[in-house]
């Protein structure tokens, strides 16, 4: 395999309709020389739904087998650096967007400074009762989501961080199991150091999930059962479960309509 610029890290977790939109939006980046790597961390959909992307070779698929451990992404996040063929990481939430000039700003502000990371700025939606359900979300285009009236200038969080490859082996994530309950990526990122800041957007947080609905794997109580309704037990798999269904996806009808 050549060896990519950059490589782009996804910790993927109970959201197969939003995770394809989310490699979608990596595939629409406007700087095309990445590998993406997606991370299962014991998801019995992540498979299925990287197997709809064969026809790019940049997508690799990794599944997490050691015993699950609960955490916000660490356990992916330090497998993607590890396995990472590019000397640079950033990353893509599962149920976030990249904006297409995402990886060029922070491939080009890595390259040409001494710092070893760099922030961009993010935007925001925040999805409030009742309209913080995949059903919803999953119902906006790209360009419906961008020009929401509640999209507002965001916080600064893992989403728009990249690094090289070294720190972050040097550095490592921990879960919140090993920080006492601190936030993951809090801790990690104060222990890069000094960290650059492009002043542009370069991503979309989508805020509608989250700990508060960690009983229904940090969905909304619908998109859970209809994710339930397509698997069986199975111990054999890392997750737990073994996908019966013929598509991972909850919400068929938006596969595609992200940019569509």
């Amino acid at each position: 395999m050549i060896k990519p610029k950059i490589s782009v890290v996804t910790s993927s977790y109970w959201r197969p309709d939003f995770l394809r939109r989310c490699i979608q939006s990596v595939q629409k980046q406007s700087f095309e020389d990445y590998e993406h790597i997606i991370v299962s961390d014991h998801d019995p959909f992540t498979k299925a739904v990287c197997d709809e992307f064969k026809d790019d070779s940049r997508i690799r698929f990794v599944e997490i087998t050691e015993p699950y451990i609960y955490n916000l992404g660490a356990i992916s996040f330090n497998t993607g650096i590890e396995m990472a063929n590019s000397d640079y990481i950033c990353y893509a939430l599962d149920d976030d967007l990249l904006y297409e000039n995402h990886l060029l700003e922070h491939y080009n502000y890595l390259k040409r400074n001494e710092l070893a990371s760099v922030m961009s700025n993010e935007e925001e939606l925040q999805f409030s009762p009742p309209d913080d359900n995949a059903a919803n979300i999953l119902s906006h285009s790209f360009d419906m989501l961008r020009n929401h009236d509640n999209k507002i200038s965001g916080y600064a969080d893992v989403l728009v961080l990249s690094h090289t490859k070294q720190i972050g082996l040097d550095k490592k994530w921990m879960t919140q199991q090993e920080l006492g309950g601190q936030w993951e990526d809090n801790v990690f990122m104060r222990g890069l150091g000094s960290i650059g800041t492009i002043d542009c957007p370069t991503a979309l947080k989508l805020q509608w999930g989250g700990i508060s609905k960690r009983d229904t794997k940090g969905v909304d109580s619908d998109y859970y059962n209809l994710l339930m309704d397509k698997l069986v037990e199975d111990p054999t798999e890392p997750s737990g479960y073994k996908l019966v269904a013929d598509s991972p996806y909850a919400y068929p009808q938006f596969k595609d309509t992200l940019y569509g």
